[in-house]
C-alpha cells in the first residue's frame, strides 16, 4: 500500500530551525559549492607533483580531504603550501558524489553516493554544523526516527537560497575551496603506484604511475580496499608492514562469500519538471517496495525538490525509485544501463533511452488509484526528463570508485571470514591504520573497519568511519589535539578509543 499523503509542498525541504548557518555561502566565496561536485576536467598537460610535501593525503574522499583541511586550515599545524592532496580519478569526493550544475536536471543537486547523517555521529555532524557552517534539514520531513538506523533522526545538507537539498558533496566542496584559498596543492588524475621508504626514519616516497615521485614527511592513504591492494608489491605496506596488517589487507568478504565481487550497490533517481507525487498527490515521505520488473524501492522523502516563486510555484524534483545493495535486491535489473566503467554516474535522457519511460509507466500504474481519486488524468503528467543512476560495484577492477566494503557489514551477511577469527576491533583498527612501525604512514578509509557499531547505536556510515580513523591518525602522527568544535565525550570514546 502507498503511504498516507502529508500536506504537499516544497516547504518539506525547509532548513531545520536552529541549523548552524542562516544563509548559504555567497557565490564565488571560498565556501561556495563548485558548479558540479567533482566535475573538474584534466588540463591538457598534467602538472608535475611537488617534490616534497610536509603532509600528503593520497585519495580525496572524506578522510583525505578532511585530514588535509584539518592540518592546513583548521589546526594550522603545517604551512598550507606544504600540504598536498592527490586523487587518482577526475573528481574529488570518493563515494560522496553530488550531481549538480546540469540544466537538463533543472538545477537539482542529486546524491548518487553518500547522502545523510545523524547528529549523534559527531564526525561529520559537528564539522558540518560547526566550522563549515552548513545548514541542515531532517532527511524525513517529519523528523521521524529511522528504526533501521539505531532509531535516530537523520539529516541532510540544505541550500536555503533554493529551499532545496544542497547535496552531501557540499561539505567536501567547501573544504577543497578553503584548502585552495590557503595555498595547498590539490591534484586530480594522480594515481599512486608505490610507497617506498625515505632515508629519514619516518618519511616516505610516493611513486606515481606517471613516473614522478614526491617525498612526504607524513602520508595518509585514503584508499579503498581494491586501490590499496593494487599498489606495487614493493610498497612499504607489504615489505615492512607488520604481519597482522599484511594479513588483514588481504582479508575480505571475497574469501567467504561466493560471487561477492559480482555484487554492486545501485541508486536510481527519476527526474521530473513537475514533482507530481508531491504537488499533485501530497506524498512527501514514506517508502514503497515493488519488486517486479522494473524493480522499485521508492522513498518519497529522498530526492531534491526545487520550487519557483509565486502563489502556485512549479516544483521540479527527483524521486528515488531504487536503492539496492545487491543484484538480487533490485540492482541487477539496472546494471545493463551503466554507461561507463570510468565513472559511477550514468544519466539517461528520455529521448535516448527506454528506461525513463519504462519507470514512468510503472509509477503511473502504482499510483493509478490515487490519481483517479484526485481527478488527475495520468496522461497529463509529463514523462521524466532523465534517469540518474549511481553504480558502486564490488568488482576487483573497480579501483577508483568501488562500493563500500567495511568488514563490519559481514556480521549482517553471514559469518565473518576465517581470516578475522580472533581479531578484535581494536587490533584490526590499529594494524590497518598504522601498518608500518616507526613510519608516518597511515591508512583511513571506510573499508578498513571491523567494529559492528559506529556510535553504539548505528551501523557505520560512509563518512563517519573514515573521519574517526583520520582524526585518530592526526592525533598519533602529528600530535593534533581535539578540535574545539568536536564533542569531547565522542572524541574520547570514538576517536581515541578505537
Amino acid at each position: 500500500a502507498l503511504p498516507r499523503p502529508r500536506p504537499a509542498a516544497c516547504a518539506a525541504e525547509s532548513p531545520q530551525p536552529g541549523s548552524a548557518a542562516a544563509l548559504s555561502p555567497e557565490p564565488g566565496s571560498a565556501a561556495a559549492p563548485a558548479a558540479q561536485h567533482g566535475s573538474e576536467a584534466a588540463p591538457a598537460t598534467q602538472p608535475r607533483a611537488p617534490a616534497r610535501c610536509a603532509f600528503a593525503s593520497v585519495g580525496a574522499g572524506w578522510a583525505g580531504i578532511y585530514s588535509a583541511w584539518r592540518v592546513a586550515v583548521d589546526a594550522k599545524a603545517r604551512d598550507p603550501t606544504t600540504v598536498c592532496v592527490f586523487e587518482g580519478s577526475p573528481r574529488f569526493g570518493g563515494r560522496t558524489f553530488t550531481v549538480r550544475g546540469d540544466a537538463a536536471l533543472f538545477g537539482l543537486n542529486i546524491d548518487i553516493g553518500a547522502y545523510r547523517f545523524a547528529f549523534e555521529q559527531h564526525l561529520p555532524a559537528d564539522l558540518l554544523r560547526g566550522p563549515l557552517r552548513l545548514p541542515t534539514a531532517c532527511y524525513i520531513p517529519s523528523c521521524e526516527r529511522e528504526p533501521l538506523d539505531g532509531n535516530l533522526t537523520l539529516h541532510k545538507l540544505m541550500d536555503p537560497r533554493l529551499n532545496s537539498s544542497a547535496g552531501y558533496g557540499t561539505a567536501l566542496d567547501v573544504m577543497v575551496a578553503e584548502l585552495r584559498a590557503a595555498g595547498a596543492h590539490l591534484q586530480l588524475h594522480k594515481e599512486l603506484d608505490a610507497v617506498h621508504a625515505h632515508p629519514r626514519p619516518t618519511g616516505a616516497v610516493l611513486r606515481w604511475k606517471d613516473g614522478g615521485s614526491t617525498v612526504a614527511d607524513s602520508v595518509l592513504l585514503n584508499l579503498p580496499r581494491h586501490a590499496l591492494n593494487r599498489l606495487s608489491r614493493d610498497s612499504l605496506l607489504f615489505t615492512d608492514g607488520r604481519p597482522l596488517a599484511r594479513a588483514l589487507y588481504n582479508c575480505s568478504r571475497e574469501t567467504s562469500q561466493a560471487n561477492y565481487s559480482a555484487e554492486a550497490s545501485v541508486k536510481v533517481y527519476l527526474v521530473y519538471e513537475d514533482a507530481w507525487w508531491r504537488t499533485r498527490l501530497g506524498l512527501v515521505q514514506g517508502e514503497v517496495h515493488a519488486p517486479s520488473d522494473p524493480p522499485m524501492y521508492i522513498r518519497y522523502h529522498d530526492g531534491p525538490v526545487r520550487c519557483g516563486e509565486g502563489a502556485a510555484p512549479a516544483c521540479a524534483g527527483a524521486l528515488l525509485v531504487q536503492y539496492a545493495h545487491s543484484l538480487e535486491a533490485g540492482g541487477g535489473f539496472y546494471m545493463p544501463f551503466r554507461a561507463s566503467k570510468s565513472t559511477p554516474l550514468t544519466v539517461l535522457r528520455g529521448e535516448a533511452s527506454e528506461l525513463p519511460g519504462l519507470l514512468h509507466r510503472k509509477l503511473l500504474q502504482m499510483h493509478a488509484a490515487r490519481l483517479a481519486d484526485a481527478g488527475i488524468d495520468p496522461r497529463s503528467l509529463a514523462e521524466p526528463a532523465a534517469v540518474v543512476l549511481g553504480f558502486w560495484p564490488h568488482a576487483r577492477d573497480e579501483i577508483l570508485h568501488p562500493a563500500p566494503d567495511p568488514l563490519s557489514f559481514s556480521t549482517a551477511h553471514g559469518a565473518l571470514p576465517q581470516c578475522l577469527h580472533g581479531v578484535t576491533s581494536a587490533s584490526y583498527s590499529e594494524a590497518t591504520r598504522q601498518p608500518v612501525v616507526g613510519r608516518s604512514l597511515s591508512v583511513a578509509n571506510n573499508d578498513w573497519w571491523l567494529e559492528e557499531s559506529s556510535v553504539d547505536l548505528i551501523a557505520p556510515y560512509w563518512a563517519e568511519v573514515s573521519l574517526r580513523v583520520a582524526e585518530r591518525v592526526l592525533h598519533d602522527q602529528l600530535g593534533l589535539a581535539r578540535p574545539a568544535w568536536l564533542n569531547a565525550a565522542y572524541y574520547r570514546k570514538s576517536v581515541l578509543g578505537i
